[in-house]
């Protein structure tokens, strides 16, 4: 064996010096350095300087430290557990559920030793559970993680580690539909230092989701800001152009439709053609114009995309029903009506909506024309009002 400044080099390095630091850690009072090193009649001046990583160690030196915390020099380079953890990370790749997943990756966790390799065994155990489907020990796995990982993370500032923790767990808390747990987790790693661009980005996105679910908007939009503005420090035009759109939905969901079709406009500039956020900034885009009074404008964008809206039908149909709706058209309302595309509870309440102005307008002709049409869709339905709050 040679000496080497981290263990296990060829996958989550950890420099020794930490480890060491984090095995004494874990062992509690009576392995403090002092106490350590004349335990082992270690020089002290000289473990200090290994756990600074200022010096590597000699295999000399590895033997008698390991020695003095009861363990193997293989268990403490982490060199005893190397093919299995290469063997479940080539489990995860390609099987993930399989039994000799959690199986190996259950044996990783329980022979782990110090913060770091403990936190890195149970994101890897979770990664293994939840591939097999089991999520409750899936999220357990993930938050010990995380909760080992924190005060660690707060002393090397180890973001990619941090990142893949706090990622995990977001999933988990998604999942499981407890927002205030995520919105929890990702407030205490808003004010981490990322070292990516990206990952920041991603981040704030996280936590804009979880605050968006729980109603508060002005919050979610706060963090789209701050996502977008990481997102902006990199050339990725698609994580930009997501960015702006999910800024411009949250706007458009407070009313600030003028700033929300600045941020889609933009959405728009940026996405690419084949992305799947360019329908959604386009359909969100259309809406905006149209509750903003710019009618032509919207229709044109309709009729821009209409053959990527036709991937949607009833999203194309209820762009043409608003539009038609708010434009106070009701002969293209009628149009619109009979096309194969609107849903039969749109057309019913379409219909009545339509009987309902004619009637008040005495026009019985038109009245009896639309009750027929409202006959064929054998539909009880909700008021036409209620039907686009409830769609918007």
């Amino acid at each position: 064996m040679t000496a080497s400044a981290t263990s296990n080099e060829t996958r989550d390095p950890i420099p020794l010096g930490r480890r060491i630091q984090e095995i004494l850690e874990e062992k509690g009072a009576a392995y403090l350095v002092g106490f350590f090193a004349n335990r082992i009649r270690f020089n002290p001046h000289r473990l200090v300087s290994i756990l600074q990583s200022a010096v590597v160690p000699s295999p000399e030196d590895l033997e008698q430290i390991a020695k003095g915390l009861g363990i193997t020099v293989e268990r403490l380079t982490r060199e005893d557990t190397q093919e299995r953890l290469e063997r479940l990370h080539e489990l995860l790749q390609s099987q993930g559920a399989s039994e000799e997943t959690v199986l190996v990756a259950e044996e990783l966790a329980a022979l782990s030793l110090g913060a770091t390799e403990r936190a890195d065994a149970y994101c890897l155990l979770g990664r293994a559970y939840y591939a097999a489907g089991k999520l409750e020990e899936a999220h357990e796995a993930f938050l010990k993680s995380y909760r080992l990982y924190e005060p660690v993370f707060e002393l090397y500032q180890d973001s990619e580690r941090m990142y893949r923790f706090t990622h995990n767990l977001s999933i988990t808390y998604t999942v499981r539909k407890e927002y205030s747990g995520l919105a929890d987790l990702l407030k205490r790693v808003e004010s981490f230092s990322w070292d990516d661009p990206v990952k920041a980005g991603s981040t704030f996105f996280a936590s804009a989701v979880a605050q968006y679910e729980l109603g508060q908007l002005d919050d979610a939009k706060r963090l789209f800001q701050k996502s977008l503005t990481a997102y902006r420090e990199t050339d990725n035009r698609e994580y930009i152009g997501r960015g702006y759109y999910n800024l411009g939905r949250v706007q458009y969901l407070t009313g600030e439709l003028q700033a929300a079709d600045s941020s889609l406009e933009s959405a728009l500039h940026e996405l690419a053609a084949d992305s799947p956020f360019r329908i959604k900034a386009v359909e969100m885009l259309i809406k905006a114009r149209i509750h903003l009074g710019e009618l032509e404008s919207a229709m044109r964008l309709i009729q821009e995309h209409e053959p990527e809206l036709h991937k949607r039908p009833q999203v194309l149909a209820y762009l043409y029903l608003l539009h038609a709706y708010k434009s106070e058209d009701l002969k293209a309302l009628g149009d619109v009506l009979a096309m194969e595309i609107v849903e039969r509870e749109w057309k019913a309440s379409g219909y009545k909506y339509l009987m309902k102005h004619y009637s008040e307008h005495g026009d019985s002709l038109a009245v009896m024309t639309y009750f027929q049409y409202y006959l064929q869709t054998d539909q009880d339905s909700s008021s036409f009002e209620d039907l686009f709050q409830r769609r918007d």
